[in-house]
């Protein structure tokens, strides 16, 4: 009888044990990243479950562009509750999470926007021993990183070069930096590369005393 007792006791642990992994998505993704307009469904399974927005909110709707969809069969143990996305918007972005009685799991959706600069003068001209700020601004989903060029030299930052918020800044030009200086915008991630070159001259003229 002790065997018998002991051996429920470790039954009821495994049980217990299993139940923290039921709750599943399918896709089982933990990042997505979409455009604007595109649809995307996910599939929740677990315990009393149910979907909450990047805001902390459940997700009640069952109509609308953004709304649940219970696919359960009343006499299983374990719910099916969808996330439906309808034509996906900017404000779709953050992390949607499906929690349940044992356990929870989330996806961060991350909405794509193309790569897009700026658009400023194609020529910026300043006395040689001056500072200059080449201006580069590129917005993108998810943020792209910036390249410089020279003559289609990669500009490395030191003293004289640093990168800032709306370009690149170089103390001191000289005759020689006369030429053209490309900003290169790089998006790369696992589902996505996307890259874009915009090019400003930079005309350094010798200082009038």
């Amino acid at each position: 009888m002790f065997f018998l007792t002991g051996f429920a006791h470790c039954e009821n642990e495994s049980s217990e044990y299993f139940r923290q992994d039921l709750v599943t998505l399918t896709p089982n993704e933990s990042q997505y990243i979409l455009s604007e307009n595109d649809s995307k469904l996910i599939t929740c399974k677990g315990t009393d479950i149910k979907w909450m927005n990047p805001w902390g909110k459940y997700v009640t709707n069952l109509k609308g562009r953004v709304r649940v969809v219970d696919g359960s069969n009343p006499n299983d143990e374990v719910h099916v509750l969808m996330l439906f996305f309808y034509k996906i918007e900017q404000k779709d972005f953050g992390n949607w999470t499906c929690e349940g009685t044992y356990g929870k799991k989330s996806f961060e959706m991350i909405i794509y926007e193309p790569i897009s600069f700026k658009n400023y003068d194609k020529e910026v001209v300043v006395a040689e021993d001056n500072s200059a700020i080449i201006p580069c601004a590129a917005s993108g989903s998810p943020k792209p990183h910036l390249y410089y060029y020279h003559n289609n030299s990669p500009i490395e930052e030191s003293i004289h070069f640093k990168k800032v918020q709306d370009g690149l800044w170089i103390d001191r030009v000289t005759l020689n930096m006369t030429g053209n200086i490309t900003c290169k915008a790089v998006l790369n991630t696992s589902q996505i590369i996307n890259t874009l070159e915009q090019s400003i001259h930079l005309e350094v003229q010798c200082e009038i005393l």
